[in-house]
């Protein structure tokens, strides 16, 4: 009987198509005329960042699902930007300055052809959270904590 190659993780199928977007990408991205990238966005593209999966690798989190989706939804930056409906207004307001719907294969693409959209991303990042003791929580757009 033949060893089975074991099926990649549904986090490791996350970073896969993160890493393709930005592979695919990353001339365009070093030429690009447009776009800082900063604290924010880097969480983001990287998924380095406050969101629990991250945090529970570290020891800083118990638990890695999401508050609002349920214990069988893992948040990571790929849920909280494409899935999470703790933020479905602002990820709306993100696809109409897209003019498309978003998914971790097509952000960065847009981000690199249209300023605006690379605004509205880094928008959408920096306007949802804000900061608490162990780093960052979610806020609402005038800044008060979401429970």
């Amino acid at each position: 009987m033949q060893d089975r190659k074991a099926l990649p993780s549904r986090p490791e199928l996350k970073a896969a198509a993160r890493r393709r977007s930005m592979e695919n990408y990353i001339a365009r991205w070093q030429e690009r005329t447009h776009g800082q990238v900063n604290f924010y966005l880097s969480q983001v593209l990287s998924g380095h960042g406050c969101f629990r999966q991250y945090l529970k690798r570290f020891g800083h989190e118990t638990e890695d699902w999401c508050p609002e989706c349920g214990s069988d939804i893992v948040e990571d930056a790929e849920h909280v930007l494409f899935e999470c409906r703790r933020f479905g207004f602002q990820r709306q307001e993100l696809e109409e300055v897209a003019g498309s719907s978003i998914s971790a294969e097509s952000l960065v693409p847009r981000m690199l052809e249209d300023q605006r959209v690379w605004e509205a991303a880094n928008s959408f990042r920096e306007n949802n959270f804000c900061n608490s003791k162990c780093g960052e929580t979610f806020c609402d757009s005038k800044g008060q904590t979401i429970e």
